[in-house]
């Protein structure tokens, strides 16, 4: 069986606290005739304390797959490293779930996260979008939503 070369799809959208463009955008999708949906997540006007919290990361990923009706496999790795600059400083967040892969980088330096969510399994970007930005208490961000054939 071959992939279908029609399921193709990509959005950079802009989202406020209200989540309006993600919601309308990801009316479009059809998530059952793709492989999978990557959702990229750029969080800014982050609180540092809070991008900085190890535990507190590892909690936000087992919350985020209840939230998103995932299953995890194995607990959340948040190891802290980059220490070579102020720039690549953090912690990473990689939890592997039964349908693929939650992962996150974390910049107390830049108040900001760097959330991807790929899965095989179809969720709503809006609801990632919108319990990140809470948790992190984002101001900003910006959604780039995949569709893998």
């Amino acid at each position: 069986m071959t992939a279908d070369p029609t399921v193709t799809g990509a959005a950079v959208i802009k989202i406020g606290p209200d989540n309006e463009a993600i919601n309308t955008m990801i009316a479009d999708v059809d998530a059952d005739r793709a492989f999978g949906m990557h959702m990229v997540l750029n969080l800014f006007g982050c609180d540092p304390a809070t991008v900085a919290d190890g535990p507190g990361i590892a909690a936000f990923a087992g919350d985020l797959v209840d939230r998103i009706g995932m299953q995890a496999y194995g607990p959340p790795q948040v190891p802290h490293f980059g220490w070579a600059s102020e720039k690549t400083a953090g912690h990473t967040l990689v939890q592997l779930i039964e349908t693929s892969l939650i992962s996150a980088h974390f910049s107390p330096a830049r108040a900001a996260m760097y959330l991807d969510v790929f899965s095989c399994r179809p969720f709503i970007p809006a609801a990632v979008a919108a319990f990140a930005a809470d948790r992190f208490g984002a101001t900003r961000v910006d959604a780039t939503i995949l569709l893998r054939p």
